[in-house]
């Protein structure tokens, strides 16, 4: 792993080599320069770091670091004047030789000495597996009651768009204690924390398995930079208070992790180990450590008995402040001027930043519910669009029952989508993203129901069965509900506040619970309240059938049209009459009409409720006889009349006077007819005349008057009949003028017998037959 790390990052440094060496007069940044012998270890604590007559008897106690063959040393002085390094002048302690600090930035710093150990106190400390530390400690006294110094991190560890930076580091410490404990504390973290100032703790965004760490400390990664290192932090302060006239002992350790490549270093700048007054961490809202608006922040730095205590906000005096803290409760930079009894001062100071107050409103949640609803369920998470001003960054997160619970963050409401409550106030923190909150109040309502105007059936007068049109009942809401956007309608107030079995199709009259349905009023989702809709079944006017009519064409007959409604009832009813869809002028319950056509009536109730009533009025046709057809039957002839008309007819044979309604007659006797067709109103009558031929079977020459000749029927004019015997012997001839025979031969009575026929129409025999004759 360590291999693979570290020829990516060769092959990378020789990339970036490439690409600036790409660019024309390119000039690469001026190295700091170092000196490792210009001053002793004393000198460079005393004379370089401290440079303070308000801290005395300084003593180096402790150097240990490389011991390389060529005499290279680990720590020295450094001189950064002239460059874009942050810190002008100062100490530098490294993992390497200190002239390898100097070299280009595509190079890796990676000094190794087979006898160059690590550090125990900083493997416990620091929880790693050190190699090449480099070690100063000194005592001193101070004559102040706090102290601070600058420095800034570097490292080959840094390493650019690479997660490694996440999983190496070298290791630092400033360790202070009372030179008569034993107990050190580490003054190199991150401000306001415990925290350690190594790569792994402070770094930006590199990958979704790296993500940026402590960013606001972070200065830089390095291509072509002052140093051979790959990147740094920004400079830092480390603050430590303590006793005046108390001896303290500061051990400087530097050290490689795990193994002794990609080396570090620390750079501490002249002169910044001085007195100091600790205010704390700048508190800004870029570093996301802000203070909330409302809220204040004591600044409580460490003082000495008789420091004379100066306080100031944005460099002006603040003449009432003269104690060792101040409760700041505005934003801007804050300093403090300590001045000891021996004349030292120390000086602190802290820029403070204040989050936007946040904007919020109380809010009330109207919940739909009936006069006799006791509870009703709430989503609190919908008043978050009431409460938040869409400006800001806030949300509403909790909820909780009273404000001192929402003050202590204690009991939230667990499910605040469905929350089940009466009418009630309930309380919700409002954040800011920040960590800064405000409570809002959440007043909770319900909304009695309303009595809606009712909707109207009309139907047969107690029918139970009339069938409620459900987009007529939703116009019916649209119309006394402008608002709404939308309605669910139920039949039962529990089916309305469970929103359970909505009604979406027609439904029965018979269906409903009291005659009402049980609407909830919605604006888009939001329920603007429960209403109550009455149904009323108004009934209509019962009418009888529709009627298809006739009328005479023949003459300017009148026929009465009947609308068929109660004389009684008519005064309680509008009554409308219509002619092909035109209405006409009369208004009474039966008027009189001439025209053929297509007739209403609408007959309308007090609750305007319609019933009509059709009639079709034809004119009636005179029958026109299309054929007559006559069948002969064993006991006798059968006539049928065949007609075609718009009316019904009646028919009579022979002018008889009597008319019936079939179309055919039975047992017709030969010979001439009158058929006789009329409409049943009598508009019209017609006729047609009708020859049935036959003959006689038999006849009885008796004289009784019954049956005494023989003769043909339904034949007038141009024919002859001869009659034989059944031997062929002519009897007699008979014709239009004789047509009857009376059964002798030469006026001498025949006997009884058969006796045949020939009849000649045209010269030709059309029929032969033969009758008998009876004595």
């Amino acid at each position: 792993m360590i291999a693979r790390t570290y020829f990516y990052s060769m092959l990378r440094r020789f990339l970036f080599v490439l690409i600036f060496l790409q660019f024309s007069g390119f000039v690469f940044s001026q190295s700091i320069q170092v000196d490792q012998d210009r001053y002793t270890a004393q000198e460079l604590i005393e004379d370089v770091l401290i440079q303070s007559d308000c801290i005395t008897e300084v003593v180096v106690t402790n150097v240990s670091g490389a011991n390389f063959s060529d005499g290279s040393k680990s720590y020295g002085y450094f001189d950064a004047a002239g460059t874009g390094f942050p810190i002008s002048t100062g100490l530098v302690l490294s993992t390497g030789k200190l002239k390898t600090i100097t070299e280009p930035t595509s190079n890796l710093a990676n000094d190794f000495h087979p006898a160059w150990d690590g550090d125990s106190q900083l493997e416990e400390e620091l929880n790693i597996d050190s190699y090449n530390a480099t070690v100063i400690e000194f005592d001193f006294v101070p004559n102040v009651a706090g102290i601070s110094f600058r420095y800034l991190f570097a490292s080959e560890e840094y390493q650019f768009d690479n997660s490694v930076t996440c999983h190496f580091s070298d290791a630092f410490a400033f360790f202070i204690r009372k030179a008569d404990e034993t107990t050190y504390e580490n003054l190199a973290v991150v401000p306001g924390t415990q925290t350690p100032i190594l790569n792994t703790t402070v770094h930006p965004f590199i990958s979704d398995n790296c993500p940026a760490v402590n960013e606001a400390y972070f200065d830089r990664f390095n291509f072509d930079a002052e140093t051979i290192f790959d990147g740094q932090t920004k400079v830092l302060n480390a603050v430590a208070d303590v006793i005046p006239g108390e001896t303290y002992h500061v051990k400087l350790v530097i050290a490689d992790d795990l193994n002794d490549k990609y080396d570090s270093a620390v750079f501490l700048e002249a002169g910044s180990f001085r007195s100091s007054a600790d205010l704390g961490p700048d508190r800004l809202v870029q570093n996301n450590d802000a203070i909330c608006h409302g809220e204040s922040l004591l600044l409580t730095p460490a003082t000495a008995t008789g420091d004379q205590v100066e306080w100031y906000r944005d460099g002006k005096l603040l003449q009432d402040e003269t104690e060792n803290q101040l409760l700041v409760t505005a934003p801007g930079e804050y300093s403090i001027k300590l001045t000891s009894t021996e004349g030292c001062i120390a000086q602190g100071n802290a820029i403070i930043e204040y989050y936007p107050q946040i904007d919020y409103s109380p809010a009330e949640l109207v919940a739909c519910g009936f006069s006799d609803t006791e509870t009703v369920r709430f989503n609190l998470l919908e008043s978050a669009s009431q409460i938040l001003n869409p400006s800001q960054r806030t949300v509403v997160e909790e909820f909780f029952m009273n404000r001192a619970d929402a003050e202590n963050g204690v009991n939230q409401i667990s499910d605040p989508e469905n929350y089940s409550s009466g009418l009630a106030i309930v309380y919700g923190t409002v954040h800011d993203g920040f960590g800064c909150s405000e409570i809002a109040e959440i007043k909770l309502t319900i909304a009695s129901e309303t009595i809606l105007n009712a909707f109207t059936i009309c139907s047969t007068v107690g029918s139970g069965d009339a069938e409620l049109q459900i987009n007529e009942l939703r116009d019916h809401l649209f119309e006394q509900n402008n608002n709404a956007s939308d309605f669910q309608i139920y039949l039962s107030k529990e089916n309305a506040l469970n929103e359970e079995s909505e009604i979406l199709t027609d439904i029965s009259f018979s269906e409903l619970e009291q005659e009402k349905l049980y609407v909830k009023i919605l604006d888009q989702e939001a329920c603007l309240g429960f209403a109550v809709l009455p149904i009323q079944n108004a009934g209509v006017a019962e009418l009888p059938e529709d009627l298809v009519l006739s009328l005479c064409n023949a003459n300017e007959e009148q026929l009465l049209l009947d609308s068929g409604l109660d004389s009684n009832a008519s005064e309680d009813f509008s009554i409308e009459w219509f002619y092909e869809e035109e209405q006409l002028p009369q208004s009474s319950s039966k008027i009189y009409i001439s025209q053929s056509g297509n007739y209403r009536v609408e007959v309308t109730n007090q609750n305007s409720c319609v019933s009509s009533r059709y009639f079709e009025v034809n004119f009636i046709e005179t029958a026109i006889i299309r054929d007559v057809n006559i069948r002969n039957l064993t006991n006798g002839y059968e006539v049928e009349v065949d007609i075609t008309g718009n009316a019904t007819y009646e028919y009579s044979l022979d002018d008889t006077g009597q008319f019936q309604q079939s179309s055919i007659f039975s047992n017709v006797s030969p010979g001439n007819h009158t058929v006789y067709v009329r409409d049943t109103k009598s508009c019209s009558l017609i006729s047609k005349e009708l020859s049935i031929f036959g003959y006689d079977h038999f006849f009885t020459p008796n004289g009784d008057g019954l049956n005494d000749t023989w003769t043909i029927h339904g034949i007038s004019a141009d024919y002859v009949v001869q009659i034989y015997s059944r031997y062929g012997k002519l009897y007699t001839v008979l014709d239009p003028k004789n047509a009857r025979w009376n059964g002798k031969f030469e006026n001498v009575d025949l006997p009884a017998g058969e006796y045949w026929f020939s009849l000649i129409q045209n010269g030709e025999v059309s029929l032969t037959g033969h009758f008998s004759l009876i004595r």
